[in-house]
């Protein structure tokens, strides 16, 4: 005891009778509160000798001993992101604290909310006015994140002018400085409302730019000409499908095409289309099939559709967001659940859009039908068979969803995917072939679905189809909309009319809800749901929902709705942040529907956790969870099932790094039943972060009946729903995008500058015993891939993939490359494979495409171009009886000369051979195209053709062949006069001089126009 007063005396008389004097924390410093960094040095100074204690939140974290310049560091001490407090103690020997002092400060955590300002929010659509925007990054304690971060912008119409700080990552990079990422805007040309979105790992924010329509010089281009002549004809031609073929006769045809753009009546803006010849009706949104009559055209030349319609008329009248249109367009009613109607369609459409309203309405006349697949993934990417070959094209629309195993109604995560750059389709076989593997299960094992939907030919007469969404934005907090689609259909008509609204209030409170009622020949229902989420008191979130679908409620469009119809469910569950350390959780849920025999299904579920961070790197969680299910039986022969057990799991998390994070999980059915409802079963999950935004994911689940689930992958945080994230680039490729979304594969894994790749595995194996839960067909896949993208002038791209289940083997291969040599030829090839084996039985398929291109166009000289194609198609099909192999193979060329001025040639072949064999039936055709035409120059006005076609068919000895002669002549400025004589005819070899021909003169007015010489 004496030593001890003694002690304290000695203390008392060095540093006097102030706490502040005899013990002084010098870092950090009192106005340093703020720090990135999770490991710190805490530096005090005291008296020479004494023993020193450094707490962290109340925990002990080191002891030292005062040096003798009156310091003490406390070097390298973790602490959690959040409020921190540092406590030193000066201790006695025997341990007591003599004197103490607190420092507080804030260790920053990861992104948890963004704000995001716009300098205007609006700006004109004239390809060159700017915004500049601000974003600041916050953290889950509401403190600004001052630097070392970035984050990723973009915007689904425009651009984003600012340079991009890491052009390998998609989107526009944008360092984090002094707490605010800064960046500019950059409008397109087309009016709307353009959104701008903002992105850090998981968080973004979104805000709207109205573009407003520009003045633009009004502009016409067209052309007309009419074409008659006097044929005879000989032969019998009333076997002819159409007797023009070979007319007789006087015969007239003639065409007129315009586009016009500009501005009319001041500030609105015309585009329009009319061409009365134009082909190809069955196709929507008509645009460049990168892999269509050419691979290549050897040039960087794009192409651009400022009118897509699949009929003769297509015109736009627009006025900043206000626009009426007919042409082909996507209804996109859309943002809703029950109410959402989403086709592609032909006919009039308007909208309008301001601050406090959003209105679009709709009509078209159709004979095709609204058809939604949904497939499961398969660890694959491909062949994913539809089932359907009379798809309208241009009109699918395909987006991968990741769903909640217990919750079918809830979505993790959406990937809306883009034609060519995210998969192809096949229109004719059904088939669709993504450039990455489609999962089956994510790392959770939530279920991954492949959603397609699109347009399909009824073959009945045309009908009717309208409707329409008004929504009124009220005050930031309260918005609200109503919608109505009818559909003409026999002998009831199809209606569904809806309402929907949203209400928050802050973070405080926030409410939604949605109805909805349709009606058919089949019958009516009504579709509902309720949902709430609040956060009265700091660090505590309630969320509430109820949600009723009726079974006789319909919506073709609706995204995975046939899997809800019958259902009633609801449920209430929360969080609250006890401490800095500790969060509590709660869940319950309940869900009722019919199934498909006339019995139901019952779910409920009750769950309480806790998570807790329990030392350096470590974090923890302890659940339980009551289950009680009632319903049918997914895995005995007895038809129905009661069941009711406990559950409970313990998981502990390890960051190693900020990298690398280690978990591991074991599930304990604490029940009578633990086959019947979820199975004992233990994690082990590493995720490594290879990149910024990219992770990679190993998972090993193992169930103590035997099953197991195995997982390899690669996850990004990208804003996938933002058009300007969905785009695939690649620079400097040849041919420019046309071969850039051709030959990529999209890898993920950056390897080098130049090479990106991936591997991927999955292995599910007796996963059906889970009740209530989305069953996981048991499956293995593998896959693995690599590109190499240099500038030039050499890109190469390959991937390899298997995969089995209980059913079937598969095997996918995929090569392409691109290569330019010499400036002047540029070579593309591409080559899928794939084939499927049964194994229960000898039925397969066997699929491949190859296309191969070669282009000569000199850059110093224009005198010869030539450009070819050589595309096999292989379709084996044995597990259809009787089955049939089909073969197809095309060589094209195309060559334009002119060896001397004024001089001109233009030649084309053409070879195909087809082979269709089956049971008792095989049939080969081998057919030949030649087309040549010279024309010479007399003079600037007058010249002179001639033409020369024959298309041969080998086997049967048919030949179709034409010739003509032509002279023409600039009558007056854009108006040119041709005289000619045609010769065709046809002769077929199998019959007795079967013959078939057409001759005569003919004459052609030929009339271009503009806007100038019209005088507009």
């Amino acid at each position: 005891m004496m030593k001890r007063l003694l002690h304290i005396l000695a203390v008392l008389f060095l540093f006097g009778a102030s706490a502040s004097a005899q013990l002084q924390i010098i870092t950090p410093a009192q106005d340093s509160t703020v720090s990135a960094l999770t490991r710190q040095v805490v530096t005090a100074q005291s008296a020479t000798g004494f023993d020193a204690e450094l707490y962290v939140n109340g925990t002990f974290a080191q002891r030292k001993t005062v040096r003798t310049d009156g310091f003490v560091d406390f070097i390298n001490v973790e602490v959690p992101q959040g409020p921190v407090e540092f406590e030193v103690r000066i201790v006695n020997p025997d341990g007591t604290p003599a004197f103490w002092e607190k420092r507080t400060m804030h260790i920053l955590g990861g992104p948890a909310r963004i704000e995001m300002e716009l300098e205007n929010s609006s700006v004109e659509a004239n390809g060159q006015s700017t915004v500049k925007g601000f974003a600041r990054v916050y953290d889950q304690w509401d403190y600004v994140i001052q630097g070392d971060l970035y984050i990723t912008v973009g915007a689904d119409s425009g651009s984003i002018a600012t340079v991009d700080a890491d052009s390998s990552r998609r989107g526009i990079q944008i360092p984090v400085v002094n707490g605010i990422a800064e960046f500019e805007y950059r409008a397109g040309t087309g009016a709307g409302v353009s959104r701008v979105g903002v992105q850090v790992g998981q968080v973004t924010a979104e805000k709207e730019i109205f573009l407003n329509t520009p003045t633009e010089p009004f502009t016409l281009v067209g052309l007309a000409n009419g074409t008659a002549g006097l044929y005879s004809a000989k032969g019998d031609r009333s076997q002819l499908f159409d007797d023009r073929s070979f007319p007789d006769g006087l015969t007239t045809d003639g065409r007129v095409a315009m586009f016009a753009r500009g501005s009319v009546y001041e500030r609105y803006l015309l585009t329009a289309s009319l061409d009365t010849d134009r082909k190809n009706r069955g196709r929507y949104f008509r645009e460049l099939d990168p892999d269509y009559l050419y691979s290549i055209y050897g040039d960087n030349s794009m192409l651009f559709y400022d009118v897509q319609t699949n009929r003769n008329l297509y015109i736009k009248l627009e006025r900043d967001q206000t626009y009426g249109l007919f042409g082909d367009y996507n209804t996109d009613l859309t943002g809703q659940e029950f109410i959402s109607y989403n086709r592609t369609l032909n006919g009039i459409k308007a909208g309008h859009q301001d601050k406090k309203w959003k209105l679009s309405g709709f009509g078209s006349l159709t004979d095709r039908r609204a058809t939604q697949i949904e497939l499961r993934g398969q660890g694959l990417s491909g062949f994913y068979d539809l089932g359907y070959t009379d798809i309208t094209p241009g009109t699918e629309k395909i987006r991968i969803e990741t769903r909640d195993r217990f919750h079918s109604e809830v979505l993790l995560k959406v990937e809306h995917q883009s034609r060519f750059s995210d998969y192809d389709i096949d229109y004719t076989q059904g088939s669709v072939f993504f450039k990455q593997p489609v999962s089956a299960v994510d790392h959770d094992g939530n279920p991954v679905y492949i959603m397609v939907s699109f347009e399909a030919k009824t073959g009945g007469a045309m009908s009717y189809i309208a409707g329409g969404r008004a929504e009124h934005h009220f005050n930031d907090q309260l918005t609200f909309g109503v919608t109505a689609v009818t559909e003409e259909q026999s002998p009831s008509n199809f209606l569904m009319l809806g309402t929907d609204a949203k209400y928050s209030f802050g973070s405080m409170l926030s409410v939604g809800g949605e109805f909805a009622r349709s009606s058919n020949i089949t019958g009516s229902g009504v579709a509902y749901k309720l949902n709430g989420t609040s956060s009265p008191v700091s660090g505590l979130r309630l969320n509430s929902y109820y949600r009723r679908v009726e079974a006789g409620f319909t919506n073709e469009t609706q995204i995975g709705g046939r899997r809800e119809l019958g259902t009633i469910k609801y449920g209430l569950g929360g969080d609250y942040v006890l401490t800095s350390s500790t969060k509590l959780l709660s869940d319950y849920y309940q869900t009722h529907q019919n199934n498909s025999t006339g019995g139901t299904n019952d779910v409920r579920s009750v769950s309480a956790a806790v998570e807790q961070r329990l030392a350096a790197g470590f974090n923890g969680q302890l659940k339980v969870e009551d289950v009680r299910y009632d319903g049918m039986n997914p895995d005995t022969l007895q038809p129905f099932l009661a069941t009711h057990s406990t559950l409970g799991s313990a998981k502990l998390d390890y960051t190693y790094t900020e990298k690398l994070k280690i978990t591991g999980l074991h599930e304990r059915n604490l029940g009578s039943s633990p086959e019947l409802t979820r199975p004992n079963a233990t994690s082990l999950i590493g995720e490594y972060r290879v990149t910024k935004d990219m992770t990679l994911n190993v998972q090993e689940k193992f169930y103590e009946n035997g099953g197991m689930m195995s997982t390899v992958g690669f996850s990004t945080n990208v804003l996938e729903n933002t058009q300007a994230y969905g785009k695939y680039e690649i620079g400097n490729a040849i041919g420019a995008y046309r071969n850039q979304v051709s030959i990529g594969l999209k890898n993920k894994l950056k390897v080098t500058e130049d090479v990106t790749g991936y591997l991927g595995y999955e292995k599910t194996k007796a996963l059906g015993q889970r009740v209530g839960e989305a069953a996981t067909q048991d499956h293995s896949a593998y896959s693995a891939a690599l590109e190499y993208l240099p500038k030039l002038p050499l890109k190469v791209a390959t991937k390899v993939e298997f995969g089995e289940n209980s059913v079937s083997d598969k095997t996918n291969f995929t090569f392409a490359g691109d290569y330019r040599f010499e400036r002047d030829f540029s070579f593309i090839v591409k080559y899928r494979g794939a084939n499927e084996s049964a194994k229960k039985s000898d039925s397969y398929r066997d699929i491949e495409h190859l296309i191969a291109g070669l282009a000569y166009r000199p850059v110093d000289e224009n005198w010869l171009n030539v450009i070819g194609k050589y595309e096999v198609k292989v379709d084996k099909n044995h597990y259809i009886a009787p089955f049939i192999d089909y073969n197809t193979s095309i060589i094209s060329i195309h060559s334009f000369i002119e060896p001397v001025r004024k001089l001109e040639f233009g030649l084309k072949y053409a070879y195909k051979a087809s082979t269709e064999n089956s049971v008792n039936f095989g049939a080969t055709t081998n057919t030949n195209f030649y087309l040549l035409r010279a024309e010479y120059d007399i003079t600037d006005d007058l010249n002179a053709g001639a033409e020369y076609r024959l298309l041969h068919q080998l086997e049967a000895g048919d030949r179709l062949n034409g010739y003509s002669i032509d002279a023409g002549y600039v009558v007056y400025r854009n108006v040119r006069l041709t005289v000619g004589y045609n010769f065709k005819g046809y002769k077929e070899l199998d019959l007795v001089d079967y013959s078939l021909w057409s001759r005569g003169p003919f004459i052609r007015l030929s009339f271009k126009f503009s806007e100038e010489l019209l005088g507009l």
